[in-house]
Formats: C-alpha cells, structure tokens, sequence
C-alpha cells in the first residue's frame, strides 16, 4: 500500500475520534507548545508547535513510550534553536527547521482557549 493511500485510509477512519481521547500530553515552555497525541496518520507522535508552523519530531509505538519521549522533549525545549521535522514516508523528507517562539501574550491566549493538558490515563 503506497505511503499517500495508507495516510488517506487511516485518516478517514479516525477522523470522529476526537482530541481529548486522542492526547497523551502538551506543555507551554521556552515560547512552544509541546504536544504529543496518538495521531491519525503515523502514531503516537510528539510536535513542537512554534509561531510558524507545527513540528513532528518523534513517533512511538506505544503510549507509554510517547509519555516518555514527551518528558524527555520538555526537558530539551529551554535550549532548542532547531530541530529536525519528521517527514512522511516517501511523500516528505525530514529537514531541520529554525524555531520562532510564540510571544508570552499568545501562549497566554493560546492556554486560555486550550487548557494546558495534563497525561491522560
């Protein structure tokens, strides 16, 4: 099954399940939102989301590996200048990207409309 027709399938299939039963956690730190979900399309995965973009940086096969890799994402966030995105199969290649930190106003505002989360049991 080609790279496109997999991400396809499995987006159609997930697309009712909604986020809160699909988070395992997200912080604010450094100006970024750090958030780690089961995605629809590749996994547990972690995202760094900063004022341009949002970033994959790490999949995992289980949940609690994903809590773990979240952790240890939250302890390298106060000193990353860039990080290397993650692609998708064939379709996108990873490429290292330069951060842009939200100003504190929008992370504030950010929190205001997503509460911060804390790991879902």
């Amino acid at each position: 099954m080609s790279d496109m027709f997999k991400m396809l399938k499995t987006i159609v299939e997930t697309c009712e399940e909604p986020l809160e039963r699909r988070m395992v956690a997200r912080d604010f730190a450094n100006g970024f939102i750090l958030s780690t979900v089961l995605s629809r399309d590749c996994g547990y995965e972690t995202a760094i989301i900063d004022a341009q973009k949002t970033y994959p940086v790490e999949r995992y096969s289980t949940k609690e590996l994903a809590l773990r890799g979240h952790l240890n994402w939250l302890q390298k966030l106060p000193v990353l200048k860039t990080v290397t995105t993650l692609g998708y199969g064939d379709l996108v290649d990873d490429k290292v990207v330069v951060l842009k930190p939200y100003s504190e106003e929008e992370i504030e505002a950010y929190k205001i409309q997503s509460p911060a989360s804390q790991p879902i049991e």
